[in-house]
């Protein structure tokens, strides 16, 4: 398994699928660069457990403040 892009109108969807990790990050953030590797790994071992998910927060703005979320790298468990 791997953490999977996804954009704004596939959130909603991916979040009631069952337990949800989501990675709301952008490219130009170091930290977000970082913590990728850490969270495809996590996503083998947790396979069948739960699925992992990474949003762009450039691209999604909408979710970003929908969210609260300020600051990136940000981890949310749905």
């Amino acid at each position: 398994m791997s953490v999977k892009k996804i954009n704004s109108p596939e959130f909603e969807d991916a979040i009631k699928s069952g337990v949800a990790v989501v990675d709301f990050n952008a490219t130009w953030c170091g930290p977000c660069r970082m913590l990728g590797p850490v969270l495809e790994e996590l996503s083998a071992e947790m396979e069948g457990k739960a699925s992992f998910y990474a949003v762009d927060v450039d691209d999604n703005q909408d979710l970003a403040m929908k969210y609260g979320i300020s600051s990136i790298p940000y981890v949310a468990v749905y």
